[in-house]
């Protein structure tokens, strides 16, 4: 089980994910079974820019959930690399992207022997953008409960966000995910009563209540990757933060997820944080990298307690390493 949570509020999309997959043993036990998962998705679209965060089953097929969700996205099996051509299917508007994906998703899970019974729910937010004005959205897909056939399928509940907005322009919309426990809704409860917080604030905010909530069950882990989405920053409308624990691997990596464009695909990576520029408020090793003809810019971040003294030099990129799919 993992926790998600999300906060739309002053133009930005955030979403903040734990990074371990465990499973129940005989007994209750749980064992743990990858610590370095990656549940975050980027997709951009016509029109559109959204992320999407999952919990529950973990793989299907031998594969990672996370490669099952991007390959029925873009309609072929997808190989490591660091830019991949895109897929031609992901230039269509976001609600047919994230309705075929149902579908899909629904063959992927419902053929496989070991996935088929088990639970999977997505949390898609983004952005629309119609006119001259850019509209949040919010969805989830969640899968229903065992039909008299032996297969769940999933169903999309989409949310108001939009009629929020426009009702409450300086609101602040929040969901959670997954195990969240006591201590996610109240720290999403203390949001509205912090005046003069940024973005990044509520982002450090939220991992301390995943890193609270890690210390209260075992199948929560206490390093976690952060997601900031907004198109109207032409620089990096897309921001990864790794937020590594004192018990993580060491070697200061920059995360990025699967980011899918009609262009380029490119698969999750990590970068050396040595030598990396620093953020202006100094808290930041900062790296990523551009799709040029979609004009998408992906920044990485990692906390500066947690990285090497930045300066000149190369920085070196190289795939996620993953645990082998039990």
């Amino acid at each position: 089980m993992t926790v998600i949570v999300s906060t739309i509020w002053g133009g930005r999309i955030s979403m903040i994910a734990d990074r371990r997959i465990s499973r129940r043993l005989p007994g209750q036990d749980v064992e743990i079974v990858d610590d370095d998962s990656n549940k975050l998705i980027v997709v951009q679209c016509y029109g559109a820019l959204f992320a999407i965060a999952y919990t529950g089953v973990a793989a299907a097929h031998e594969s990672w959930m996370d490669c099952i969700i991007a390959e029925c996205l873009t309609h072929r099996k997808l190989e490591l690399s660091l830019a991949a051509p895109g897929a031609s299917m992901l230039a269509r508007p976001a609600f047919a992207l994230i309705n075929e994906l149902r579908i899909n998703l629904n063959g992927a899970l419902n053929s496989d022997r070991q996935s088929r019974l088990e639970r999977l729910e997505l949390l898609v937010q983004g952005w629309d953008i119609r006119g001259v004005r850019p509209r949040t959205f919010s969805c989830k897909l969640i899968r229903g409960s065992v039909q008299p056939n032996g297969n769940r399928y999933f169903e999309l509940k989409h949310h108001a966000v939009a009629k929020f907005f426009r009702e409450h322009p300086t609101g602040l919309w929040g969901e959670t995910l997954g195990d969240d426990g006591g201590a996610i809704p109240g720290a999403l409860e203390d949001l509205h009563s912090n005046v003069g917080f940024t973005h990044d604030d509520v982002e450090r905010h939220l991992r301390e209540a995943i890193l609270s909530r890690s210390r209260e069950t075992w199948t929560v882990s206490p390093a976690c990757v952060a997601l900031q989405l907004d198109p109207r920053i032409p620089d990096g409308q897309v921001m990864v933060t790794y937020y590594p624990h004192d018990t993580s691997a060491s070697g200061y990596p920059l995360l990025s997820p699967w980011v899918l464009t009609p262009r380029m695909i490119c698969a999750p990576s990590i970068a050396s944080s040595a030598y990396s520029p620093r953020s202006d408020c100094g808290s930041y090793l900062l790296g990523g990298f551009s799709d040029g003809n979609t004009h998408l810019h992906v920044n990485t971040r990692l906390p500066a307690e947690y990285g090497m003294p930045s300066g000149e030099g190369p920085v070196r990129f190289r795939f996620q390493p993953r645990a082998v799919v039990p």
